[in-house]
């Protein structure tokens, strides 16, 4: 009997003594990208805003006396901004610009919401502080892209 309890004994420490297998663990990746992949995608972003720049500069200029052709323009300007949205969606950030991504889709966002309320019967100047919010939104995006250039190689 005693040699059984010894062999348990032994068995029980053996088993406790021995330690799980570690899984490898993720090697977290430097947040450096490509220079060039990210000018590009800059460059990308910058265009894109430019030309949301001139489509909601027109839409401070709509003939509000004339209700159908300002109705005709709004919808050929919201169409033409979510073509960009959409146009913003598709390019291909570098690893290093993905902190700034939301800040452009959320820039794109209010800036769709700032078309919206230049519809008749709505006031120019809700238009207008919609459009600095979403400027606003376009600074931090750019303090982002700012921060994240020295990542670029």
């Amino acid at each position: 009997m005693m040699r059984v309890l010894a062999c348990l004994a032994i068995l029980l420490a053996v088993a406790c003594s021995r330690k799980e297998p570690e899984a490898p663990r993720p090697v977290a990746m430097p947040a450096v990208c490509n220079k060039m992949q990210f000018d590009a995608a800059v460059e990308a972003f910058d265009d894109i805003a430019f030309k949301r720049d001139e489509i909601l500069a027109r839409a401070d200029q709509y003939p509000v006396d004339e209700p159908v052709e300002f109705l005709r323009l709004v919808n050929r300007d919201e169409k033409e901004l979510a073509a960009l949205a959409a146009q913003a969606k598709a390019v291909e950030a570098p690893r290093c610009l993905h902190a700034a991504l939301p800040m452009f889709d959320d820039y794109m966002d209010k800036s769709r919401v700032a078309l919206e309320a230049r519809h008749p019967g709505e006031e120019p100047s809700a238009f207008r502080e919609m459009r600095d919010t979403a400027d606003a939104v376009l600074g931090q995006y750019k303090t982002e892209v700012r921060q994240q250039r020295a990542n670029a190689q």
